[in-house]
């Protein structure tokens, strides 16, 4: 009997190890669930660099049979500085239909919400189980404003809760004009919600006809 009960131990931590080896992202929208985060990047443009920052918030007013779901998106404290020029703007709010990855599921409107929001995504770019150290491909066609991307999505760990992902790819949007973005993110996601926590990211653009040439940024959901 002992030798029974020391199995049944065992067994059930191999299973809560094996919990925790894989994680899956499948975000489950509910209409009218808020979330927001603040947003700090700064930005190598070709008339000069300068900072944005903003909070971002989002609420779920429609979902979908297929795990879509429309949110509408609006800002507060929006704040542009280029070149030591201060400009505070009020961004208009837009609503966006995205995928259970956050990733956009049609030709939306277009702004500097919409372009947040595709960062926000930069962990999104794989909806299959994803095993602890390993390195999935990604190749993501263009297709009803989802943006196209090509490269690699890697899971770094899953612990007390979240998971690590780092993407490395190349991201071709709507949102950048059509440029191509060679992405690099380190995301920590909530297990249980499959909601970003935190993403730091960096975007380059090689692109010479596209204003910006770079943006590194910082995207952190506020509990």
């Amino acid at each position: 009997m002992r030798r029974m009960i020391s199995i049944y131990v065992v067994g059930l931590a191999v299973a809560a190890f094996a919990a925790q080896d894989t994680f899956t992202l499948d975000r489950k929208y509910k209409v009218d669930e808020r979330d927001s985060y603040k947003v700090a990047a700064s930005l190598e443009m070709t008339g000069g660099s300068g900072e944005a920052s903003m909070t971002l918030m989002q609420t779920v007013v429609k979902t979908y049979e297929n795990g879509d779901a429309d949110i509408a998106l609006s800002s507060k404290d929006a704040r542009f500085v280029m070149d030591g020029q201060e400009m505070i703007e009020e961004l208009e709010e837009i609503v966006v239909r995205v995928d259970k990855r956050g990733l956009p599921a049609s030709a939306s409107e277009h702004g500097p919400l919409s372009g947040v929001s595709t960062l926000l995504s930069a962990s999104g770019l794989v909806d299959k189980p994803m095993k602890t150290g390993e390195t999935l491909k990604v190749d993501i066609e263009a297709k009803d404003g989802r943006p196209k991307a090509k490269g690699t999505v890697k899971l770094e760990s899953v612990k007390d809760g979240v998971a690590t992902i780092v993407s490395d790819m190349d991201v071709t949007s709507d949102e950048f004009d059509g440029a191509t973005c060679k992405l690099t993110a380190t995301a920590l996601i909530d297990v249980a919600t499959s909601k970003p926590n935190k993403i730091e990211l960096k975007c380059l653009f090689a692109d010479a006809g596209f204003e910006i040439k770079s943006i590194k940024a910082t995207i952190e959901r506020i509990k």
